[in-house]
């Protein structure tokens, strides 16, 4: 019982099915930032090979974060009836999707804003729903370690 943690809960966190279940977890949520984050590095190809203004950089990035507020909503409300898990699953689908269509609109020379703008909404729905939701999985499978989760 050394750091408030019970024998229970070792064995718990040891378990093959808990590792299954966190490495899928730490899978959606690497993919998620990976997604998020990618704008950031196709920026300078906007800006100098498709001839993107800075205000349209900056018109993509706010479609994200408004998909970001409005999602946690309907992502509680997921939760509550689908579950937590199968709600991050849900939102990992909105997360590829989204990059696909993101990676679509900057390849083969399309020079598709508006697409770049809904691939943008798209992951934005799913990510911030599957970071709440990782973080309810991870509450309930490690109750003693609730205040540790975030850092």
């Amino acid at each position: 019982e050394k750091n408030g943690t019970s024998g229970d809960a070792k064995q718990r966190i040891c378990g093959v099915g808990t590792v299954a279940k966190l490495s899928v977890l730490v899978w959606f949520e690497v993919g998620a930032l990976f997604a998020i984050f990618a704008l950031a590095a196709l920026q300078n190809g906007f800006l100098e090979e498709l001839d993107v203004s800075i205000d349209k950089i900056g018109l993509i990035t706010s479609v994200y974060f408004v998909a970001a507020v409005v999602s946690l909503f309907f992502g509680g409300i997921a939760m509550n009836h689908y579950g937590a898990a199968n709600t991050a699953v849900l939102a990992n689908v909105f997360v590829t999707v989204g990059a696909t269509l993101q990676w679509l609109s900057v390849t083969f020379g399309l020079s598709l804003v508006w697409l770049v703008a809904v691939a943008r909404f798209v992951i934005g729905w799913g990510a911030e729903i599957l970071f709440v939701m990782t973080l309810e999985v991870y509450i309930k499978m490690f109750p003693d370690n609730c205040g540790t989760m975030v850092g």
